[in-house]
């Protein structure tokens, strides 16, 4: 009597452990996030890559199934496509957080959005002396119009433009 339970408990836990593979295997396919992930030219070679986040998704899943399960919840199998889906964001946001926007590799977390700034704004018009203006006003308008003109350049030379800088 006892194998057979055994064994039953054998094949729910296959069963369970191929249904995981399956909505990971899934979620690895259709996730947009992910997608960006693998396609980007950052690190490591493609396979290497599919394989370093197919890892942290799964390393999450079970996380959150196992926080889910301790709560208190009825199982349901629905949780390893739910799982799966909040996993592959926390696993992008991890990785985003890292690298910056993956729609962006090559350029630093921090000037990844400059650009796209600048490119909003009105350029600063070159300085004019105006009656009333005095030294500090007229270092100040110098500034800005220095600062723009230089980051447009810099943009600009970054998308492989001629910089006119």
């Amino acid at each position: 009597m006892g194998d057979i339970e055994d064994r039953q408990q054998r094949l729910g836990a296959e069963m369970m452990r191929k249904e995981l593979e399956t909505a990971i295997e899934r979620t690895m396919a259709t996730s947009e996030h992910l997608q960006k992930l693998l396609n980007s030219e950052f690190g490591e070679d493609p396979s290497k890559r599919a394989e370093i986040l197919r890892s942290e998704v799964e390393n999450e899943v079970m996380s959150n199934l196992r926080r889910r399960r301790s709560s208190g919840e009825h199982f349901d199998k629905r949780w390893f496509s739910e799982e799966s889906g909040r996993a592959a964001q926390s696993v992008y946001d991890k990785f985003r957080s890292v690298i910056g926007d993956p729609d962006k590799i090559q350029r630093a977390p921090e000037t990844a959005a400059e650009s796209d700034e600048l490119i909003r704004k009105a350029p600063v018009e070159a300085p004019k002396f105006e009656k009333g203006d005095d030294m500090g006003t007229i270092k100040d308008k110098i500034h800005e119009y220095t600062i723009d003109h230089l980051m447009r350049g810099a943009a600009e030379a970054e998308a492989g433009g001629e910089s006119k800088a």
